[in-house]
């Protein structure tokens, strides 16, 4: 029967319905599971590419909720592209700068993984910060009458996925290419482009629709990878709480995961215990009419320098450029002015091994929330971060709006703000100034802006660089040539050190080519054993 071959949700919760288990193994979760894997429903079912918004719960790890951290559903988080400044409510802002050069940053309330059973997510990045979408048809009537206006958040980024996915049924169905939601799962992740992040925060990178189109088309030397011990591995976990699961609540006859095997892209190893090993079997399909060289090697991100300074903030500053009444603008704190151990090298003050440098502010809780007052969150400061590429025109040493560039921003409601800058070497072509943006008024979790003034918060800010490393963890053949419209199988095994904590682990497999390079997300728990009655 005709049926959908994508669906795309845009909308997330954190706890309902549950039913006393956790998001990932809860209902609606063991359902997403269920409608994307071919056959679980009947025998001639094919299945549903599901596509779901990560969430808009980060900059923490362990943020996803449901549907987005269902294991064999597609979660998107979202990048920045930044085309909001000077447009709306973001307009004659001084802490948004003046123009938009900077793209494809990680957003700071983009949700992030593991899974609740160790699995790697999100699976792939899309733009969510934020983005012009046509207006909605009905209108209030004091609403201002523009076919575009902005929109934003996760919800932004899913449907984004779910419009290259749509592209690559066509260009499968074009072809006469039998396909299945894991085939178009792989195809995505093996087109995404790194973001220089890890593997519980980008997933396998930014989606190109291209890319994706290429590989189904053998085109640009584009290749896609995948191995088969994932599926088990998820299934194994989660077939515990979905054997408890009464589908006659739903109206389904029989309901389970199907017996086949289905290959993806990403690695979950399990949950292990410390000295113990797994192993997989990657294939790396090559759908071009000559044979490619692939180079794997295991990865992951190791920090190399952590600087901090303090400060307090201090509000109601005025640009000299957008010098309007109750508009103000951040504190200004140039990177040059923190503390560096590094040596300084072709004139830039960012460390020069860096691949990922993340921004920090830090606030007390007391200072944050009046723990005094007698309605709980009802008396909260916020401060907002933000960081620009500072070009000094007029050379006078003073930073105006008009001489900033946004790279990215930061600004949950909470005690420790976020920004990260992938290969900061090359986002920069002048100086580093991060803002610290008081929020003017204070506000209230219940009822917003409570229209007093805010006083000044201590603060700290750090600046921590990571660099690109070899992950012991993950064991691997490093080069292999595979034949043309050919496919070869390579094995990566995947030990537990003796010592190694209880926890969650996550790197990358690299595989790459000439023309293109895929970022396996692998991730694996490590448990300890647990007596009953034994008193820990």
């Amino acid at each position: 029967e005709p049926k959908a071959d994508i669906i795309s949700n845009s909308w997330g919760v954190s706890n309902f319905p549950s039913l006393e288990y956790a998001p990932g193994l809860d209902i609606s979760s063991h359902i997403l599971n269920a409608l994307v894997i071919p056959q679980s429903l009947h025998q001639n079912y094919t299945g549903t590419t599901i596509i779901s918004s990560a969430g808009n719960s980060g900059h923490g790890y362990g943020t996803m909720g449901m549907p987005g951290i269902s294991s064999f559903g597609i979660s998107v988080g979202a990048v920045t592209n930044n085309d909001f400044v000077g447009y709306g409510p973001f307009k004659g802002e001084p802490r948004f700068g003046n123009t938009t050069d900077h793209s494809d940053h990680v957003v700071d309330f983009s949700s992030r993984g593991p899974g609740v059973i160790g699995d790697p997510k999100p699976d792939l990045m899309s733009i969510g910060a934020y983005g012009f979408v046509p207006s909605a048809i009905t209108k209030l009537p004091d609403e201002p009458s523009e076919s575009f206006s902005v929109f934003g958040g996760t919800s932004m980024s899913a449907p984004i996925a779910a419009g290259s996915a749509a592209l690559l049924v066509e260009s499968l169905k074009e072809k006469s290419t039998s396909y299945d939601p894991f085939v178009i799962r792989n195809l995505l992740m093996s087109s995404g482009e790194d973001l220089g992040n890890d593997a519980l925060t980008q997933g396998a990178g930014l989606v190109n629709a291209l890319d994706a189109v290429r590989i189904v088309n053998g085109h640009g030397g584009k290749f896609m990878v995948h191995n088969n011990a994932t599926f088990s591995n998820i299934k194994e976990v989660i077939d515990v709480p979905l054997s408890s699961f009464n589908s006659d609540l739903f109206g389904i006859d029989e309901f389970g995961l199907s017996n086949k095997t289905f290959s993806m892209t990403s690695w979950y190893g399990g949950r292990l215990n410390s000295g113990e090993e797994t192993t997989t079997t990657y294939t790396i399909e090559n759908p071009n009419d000559y044979p490619i060289d692939v180079t794997i090697k295991p990865k992951t991100l190791n920090l190399i320098e952590r600087l901090q300074i303090s400060g307090i903030t201090e509000p109601f500053l005025h640009d000299t450029v957008l010098n309007e009444t109750e508009t103000y603008r951040p504190n200004y704190i140039k990177l040059a002015d923190i503390p560096a151990e590094h040596s300084i090298s072709n004139g830039s003050i960012i460390h020069p091994d860096s691949s990922l440098m993340i921004l920090n502010l830090y606030f007390p809780f007391d200072v944050f929330m009046n723990q005094t007052d007698t309605t709980y969150a009802d008396d909260l400061k916020i401060s907002s971060l933000y960081v620009y590429d500072w070009e000094d025109k007029n050379t006078d040493d003073e930073i105006s709006s008009d001489e900033l560039s946004l790279v990215n921003r930061g600004g949950s409601w909470g005690t420790v703000q976020e920004i990260r800058i992938s290969d900061p070497l090359e986002k920069f072509e002048n100086e580093p100034v991060i803002g610290v943006y008081p929020v003017p008024e204070i506000f209230s979790f219940w009822k917003g802006n409570t229209n007093q003034n805010v006083t000044s918060m201590d603060y700290t800010l750090s600046t921590s660089y990571y660099q690109n490393v070899l992950w012991d963890d993950v064991i691997v053949d490093e080069e292999i040539t595979i034949p043309p419209n050919n496919s070869s199988k390579i094995t990566a095994t995947l030990s537990v050190a003796p010592d190694k904590q209880t926890g969650v682990y996550q790197g990358f497999l690299s595989f790459e080519g000439k023309h293109h390079k895929i970022n396996s997300p692998v991730s694996y728990g490590v448990l300890e054993a647990v007596e009953k009655d034994v008193k820990q």
